[in-house]
């Protein structure tokens, strides 16, 4: 009945129910939505079921060596100003939803509420795991709360945070780089060889076990890692329409609704996977197992 729900549920979204059908589904959403994760999400649960296919390639393993270097090459959006320990806050039900979200993904990092955050929600992994939120969105309900943070902290856990800060050039310029890395070192560029001489020897040599590895396309990979992190925030807050209004608002976006409840996921970015995702079998067991 759940996973008939989420199907149906996309329908209403898509402006393809009648009064009386939203009206049953409003009944039946008290029942079935907003029951977040309970359980610890396993490297085998979040590899095979939450991982797109093209997210599982060995460029993840390779990514993680190297992340802070290449973190390193690029500046760092603001944290925010005027920045606060959520603990300060006094927000029992928020401090609910972090020992939640910790328990779900298994990361504790550093998380403070401030203004100006870039992109609404910062992840950094370096100097150390660190969370801001913008004073705005600290301010949303809990399930929105819910999904920026299941965004962010499994974006720590994959630590693939730094590629969901980057521009399009900056990605297509850490592709090109992973790229060349899969060649032997006499076959690399000069910028590639000179990247690796700056990283320690054990680093290095890490590196050389990658060489000619069947990893696919290192641009589609990180699309689909970036696609991973909204996966995420949906796992962690249950609500489809929730986790399209926050990834609409986090994208600088009002997403407008018609008369009957409609609203255009087309023009989200990441949308049409997040609706894959939430009626297949992979999240009906993630589901299932977690909650």
């Amino acid at each position: 009945p759940e996973r008939a729900f989420r199907i149906t549920s996309i329908l209403e979204l898509l402006g393809y129910s009648d009064k009386v059908e939203r009206a049953e589904l409003s009944k039946q959403r008290t029942h079935l939505l907003a029951v977040p994760p309970t359980r610890v999400l396993t490297d085998e649960l979040r590899n095979h079921l939450l991982l797109p296919r093209v997210a599982r390639s060995p460029l993840a393993r390779m990514f993680e060596l190297i992340a802070e270097a290449v973190a390193g090459l690029y500046s760092v959006p603001s944290l925010g100003e005027n920045l606060t320990p959520y603990q300060e806050l006094g927000d029992p039900e928020f401090e609910r939803i972090v020992a939640d979200t910790v328990r779900l993904f298994g990361v504790e990092p550093v998380i403070c509420v401030g203004d100006d955050v870039y992109g609404g929600v910062t992840a950094v992994l370096f100097p150390e795991p660190t969370v801001t939120i913008d004073r705005r969105f600290f301010a949303e309900p809990n399930l929105e709360r819910r999904f920026f943070l299941g965004r962010a902290f499994d974006s720590l856990r994959g630590k693939y945070a730094p590629l969901t800060r980057f521009s399009d050039r900056e990605k297509a310029e850490v592709a090109g780089l992973l790229s060349t890395l899969l060649r032997p070192t006499a076959e690399r560029p000069e910028p590639a060889r000179e990247f690796v001489s700056q990283l320690s020897e054990e680093l290095s040599q890490a590196l050389d076990r990658f060489v000619h590895a069947e990893a696919g396309d290192p641009m589609t990979w990180i699309q689909a890692v970036v696609k991973t992190q909204n996966r995420a925030g949906l796992l962690a807050c249950n609500d489809f329409g929730v986790a399209a209004r926050t990834l609409a608002a986090l994208n600088g976006e009002a997403l407008a609704t018609t008369d009957d409840g409609a609203v255009p996921l087309g023009a989200i970015p990441g949308a049409a996977d997040l609706v894959r995702f939430y009626i297949s079998s992979d999240y009906d067991r993630l589901h299932h197992d977690l909650a």
